[in-house]
């Protein structure tokens, strides 16, 4: 057992991601986390905020979506063409400790509230409440630090790939490093990054 296995024992690196109680913040339809993964070849980025107010200027998950809309080093931006939805390869899903009703809507466009599609509509349904079961918090219930949080990294089989730090920018980033090959643009000044043998 591993370092991550050990501090979040509900995510254990290779096992199935199972299903979590959650309601969406658009229209606080409950609904269960893992069912809402389309069988498709995208990533799952599952972001489990710490016990903040999410909407601050500089709290962890604006950090988060800043880093992952505009840092040279985004998984998201390497991996993505210019041509695709922002969620093509690497889909975010933020889980929030408060309640529905005490969050607004607040930042209608960007990370986590992409623009997509032909016409660039907003989807409202990446953002999610977590609840209590049988009085229960699910943040404890998978044995997540409620202070720090963490973010889990998910295989296109729904399998636990990895289990990072909430504030681990760049070992998010390494994770992805190396396996997965760059985005081909000729627009992309940036060094070469991927799996050995593609990074230079």
């Amino acid at each position: 057992m591993n370092e991550e296995d050990a501090a979040l024992p509900g995510f254990g690196i290779g096992t199935r991601f199972h299903s979590s109680p959650v309601v969406r913040l658009a229209d606080a339809k409950p609904l269960a986390l893992g069912h809402l993964i389309k069988v498709d070849a995208r990533w799952r980025r599952f972001a489990f905020c710490p016990d903040e107010d999410p909407s601050a200027s500089n709290s962890a998950i604006r950090r988060l979506c800043d880093f992952l809309a505009t840092s040279p080093a985004s998984p998201i931006l390497a991996y993505t063409r210019p041509d695709e939805d922002i969620d093509a390869v690497i889909d975010l899903r933020v889980i929030l400790q408060q309640q529905s009703r005490d969050l607004s809507l607040e930042r209608p466009a960007g990370l986590p509230f992409p623009a997509q599609g032909r016409y660039g509509l907003i989807d409202y349904e990446k953002v999610f409440c977590a609840v209590s079961v049988q009085g229960r918090h699910i943040f404890d219930m998978r044995g997540i630090d409620r202070k720090k949080g963490c973010l889990v990294i998910v295989r296109p089989d729904q399998h636990v790939a990895h289990v990072v730090p909430f504030e681990a920018h760049a070992a998010q980033a390494q994770f992805f490093d190396c396996f997965m090959v760059c985005r081909a643009s000729p627009l992309d000044d940036q060094p070469a990054r991927g799996h050995a043998g593609i990074r230079q």
